[in-house]
């Protein structure tokens, strides 16, 4: 029987992620893709985890490229450009009369501080984790038996939903039901199917 549900929130709550932001800073900048990412990414992976810092970034692109702090517009395009998901919401709300809810996400610390702010009522999820505070991301199984001992709950007694499939494979690495997030019908189906 579920008892917990742990929500991802890029790509399932709300609608952004590092892919989105590359490709308008590659659009932006004439730079392309491949070399923007191949700079940005292992720098983001550790924002994600909290062993480095917007700064890093910021430097690196303008040594890289000459990217200005202007031109990368990091919290602005997130802020202009990260969008709710009305659906889901409502749906957490109602799942949330019958059912402890947690989010768990790879972010780093300015975006999880804006999208709780602006976007996330507290009041919604009984724990809230993020990478960039525990020093480990999704899909490692110990930021998932971090999560199951903060909410004290068994893995057969929780469910996680993320869009990536491999941090789908993490949580069921680590015994937590897995759903690979497409949209809030197949999200239905898919927690009718564990007797949610």
């Amino acid at each position: 029987m579920i008892k917990l549900i742990i929500f991802d929130v890029g790509g399932v709550i709300l609608y952004f992620n590092d892919e989105i932001y590359k490709h308008m800073l590659s659009k932006k900048s004439k730079i392309r893709y491949n070399e923007l990412s191949a700079v940005m990414d292992p720098i983001l992976l550790k924002m994600d985890i909290g062993k480095a810092t917007l700064k890093d970034l910021e430097r690196a692109l303008r040594d890289k490229f000459g990217i200005t702090k202007g031109q990368m517009a990091w919290n602005e395009t997130y802020k202009s450009m990260a969008k709710v998901d009305n659906k889901m919401i409502a749906l957490i709300k109602k799942l949330s009369n019958k059912y402890d809810i947690a989010i768990l996400t790879n972010t780093c610390r300015s975006r999880y501080l804006y999208a709780f702010k602006k976007f996330m009522n507290k009041d919604l999820f009984n724990g809230r984790f993020a990478s960039c505070y525990l020093g480990m991301s999704k899909p490692d199984g110990r930021i998932f038996n971090h999560v199951l001992k903060k909410m004290h709950s068994r893995s057969s007694e929780s469910v996680f939903i993320d869009n990536m499939e491999q941090n789908v494979r993490g949580a069921k690495m680590a015994g937590i039901n897995g759903i690979k997030f497409v949209n809030v019908a197949q999200l239905l189906r898919d927690l009718k199917k564990l007797g949610v």
